[in-house]
């Protein structure tokens, strides 16, 4: 499992306001698993995005409730979810309906959004962009 991204750009940011980073830190994205990909999106806010699931998977996993990405960025919500499954967690896109990832342990989501969060916060860093809660 991986939230991958590319292609980062920030030249539309301008402030550093927390919604100036959220809305102008952007990135080709992929969800993948395996060699299949569930979703893909050009231009995708992907700070906002590893700020929010860095948050959410902070908390127990027994007081855990489903991620849905609200972006300021989308109209709608749901463009990167996780959700409880039985005993287990799968993530999907509600913008690629059916399309979702195998059953998957916390454990192992939580390891995407590190290292995720953590190539985010590195690059965004060697460009002098300081960005808090990833």
């Amino acid at each position: 499992m991986e939230f991958r991204y590319s292609n980062l750009t920030i030249q539309d940011l301008r402030h550093r306001t927390l919604a100036d980073l959220v809305v102008n830190i952007e990135a080709d994205f992929q969800i993948i698993e395996s060699d299949k990909v569930l979703y893909t999106e050009q231009s995708f806010p992907v700070y906002e995005l590893a700020r929010q699931l860095t948050l959410w998977g902070r908390a127990e996993e027994d007081a855990l409730d489903d991620f849905t990405f609200d972006s300021m960025s989308f109209e709608d919500p749901g463009a990167v979810q996780v959700a409880r499954s039985g005993d287990a967690w799968v993530v999907f896109s509600g913008f690629t309906p059916g399309v979702t990832s195998s059953s998957l342990s916390l454990d192992r989501i939580r390891g995407a959004v590190q290292r995720f969060s953590a190539q985010l916060r590195a690059e965004l860093d060697s460009l002098g962009v300081f960005a808090p809660d990833i």
